[in-house]
C-alpha cells in the first residue's frame, strides 16, 4: 500500500527552528527573496539544522530561455556558450559594442600599474561610423598610418595647444589664435627637405610694398648659402653688398638709380652707359655739354701726357 511521507510545511520566510536529521521541510507562499528563506526546501543535518537544498526561489531563476540575459535570474549561456548581453557596474556589453548605462558616463580603459593599452601590429583604430579615418601601426614599414578611408575628414587640433617634439618638450608647433592669430613653431632650427630637389614654396604671390604686406616676412635676418633668384627686388633703408674689398657687384640689366649712390673702391664699368643729369668726379663736373671745375677758384686741366702715362695728343 501507498505510504506517507510527512515534511513540514509553512507559508512564512523563515527557517524551521527545529529539524531531525534526514527530516524534510518547505517554506511556500511565492513571497522569497533573496533577504529570507521563503519558497525553500530544506533537509536537516546530523546536527539538526535546517540545510536549504533547493525551491521554487531557485527554480524560478532558471525558467528562461538560454543565451538570454534575464533580469533576476540565473546567467544560462546557449549551445555556443553565448549569452546576448553583459552588464558590469555601468558597462553594457552587447554584439561588439561596449557602452557606459548612464548617459553623457565616460568609458575609461586602463591599465593596472605599469601594464599597457596595446593594439597589435596591423590592428586599426577607426573614427566615424563608417569609417572616416584609420590609425594602425604598419609592422613592416615601422610607421603609425593615419589614412583617409572615406569622406574628406580633417585632423583638427584645438586653438593655443601645442603639438610638442623631443623627450624634453624641445619643439612645439602651435596656432596662436589668442595672442597674434598665428601658426608659431618653435625651439629647433627647422631643415626642409634631404635631397638637392627638396623646395619651399609659398602660394602667396601679393607684390609687397613693405614689410607689412608681404606675402613671406621675417622679422629677423636671413643668411642664404647659394644663389638666391629674385624677380622684383626692393631694398628699405640702407643696403650693403658685399663684406670684402675681394667681392664684387655684377649687373646685367639696365640700372636706374633714382637717388645718390656711393661707391666705395674701385668702379669697372663695361660697355654703355646712360647718364640723365650732371656727373661729379672729384673736383670735375660734367652737365649737358659742359666740362668744369667744382671750386670755382681752381683751373681745368687736360694733360695728354701725365707721369703714369704713355703720353698722348690732345685733339
Amino acid at each position: 500500500m501507498a505510504s506517507n511521507i510527512l515534511i513540514k510545511r509553512s507559508t512564512g520566510t523563515t527557517a524551521p527552528g527545529s529539524i531531525t536529521f534526514g527530516e524534510l521541510a518547505v517554506t511556500t507562499g511565492a513571497n522569497g527573496t533573496q533577504a529570507n528563506a521563503g519558497d525553500r526546501i530544506f533537509v536537516g543535518d546530523n546536527n539538526g539544522a535546517a540545510q536549504i537544498v533547493g525551491g521554487r526561489y531557485f527554480m524560478d531563476m532558471l525558467d528562461h530561455v538560454t543565451g538570454t540575459l534575464t533580469a533576476s535570474s540565473s546567467v544560462l549561456v546557449d549551445s555556443n556558450s553565448k549569452i546576448d548581453e553583459w552588464n558590469v557596474d555601468d558597462i553594457t556589453l552587447n554584439s561588439n559594442i561596449i557602452t557606459t548605462s548612464t548617459t553623457d558616463a565616460d568609458l575609461i580603459f586602463r591599465a593596472n600599474g605599469t601594464g599597457k593599452l596595446v593594439i597589435e601590429d596591423g590592428q586599426e583604430l577607426e573614427f566615424g561610423t563608417t569609417g572616416d579615418v584609420e590609425f594602425s601601426f604598419n609592422d613592416s614599414d615601422a610607421v603609425l598610418d593615419v589614412k583617409r578611408v572615406t569622406g574628406t575628414p580633417d585632423l583638427r587640433i584645438a586653438d593655443d595647444m601645442k603639438l610638442i617634439f623631443g623627450d624634453n618638450k624641445d619643439v612645439s608647433i602651435v596656432y596662436d589664435e589668442t595672442t597674434s592669430d598665428k601658426l608659431k613653431i618653435d625651439g629647433a632650427d627647422i631643415e626642409i627637405g634631404t635631397t638637392s630637389t627638396s623646395k619651399v614654396n609659398f602660394a602667396n604671390t601679393t607684390d609687397a610694398s613693405n614689410v607689412a604686406t608681404a606675402g613671406v616676412s621675417f622679422a629677423g635676418g636671413i643668411g642664404v648659402a647659394a644663389t638666391a633668384w629674385i624677380k622684383d627686388i626692393r631694398i628699405d633703408d640702407s643696403a650693403i653688398i658685399g663684406t670684402a674689398s675681394t667681392d664684387s657687384l655684377t649687373v646685367n640689366s639696365t640700372t636706374i638709380f633714382q637717388n645718390e649712390v656711393t661707391f666705395n673702391g674701385t668702379t669697372n664699368i663695361s660697355g654703355n652707359t646712360a647718364q640723365t643729369g650732371k656727373i661729379e668726379i672729384d673736383n670735375l663736373k660734367l652737365d649737358g655739354n659742359v666740362l668744369s671745375t667744382i671750386n670755382s677758384v681752381q683751373e681745368l686741366i687736360i694733360d695728354p701726357d701725365p707721369a703714369t702715362d704713355a703720353g698722348g695728343l690732345v685733339i
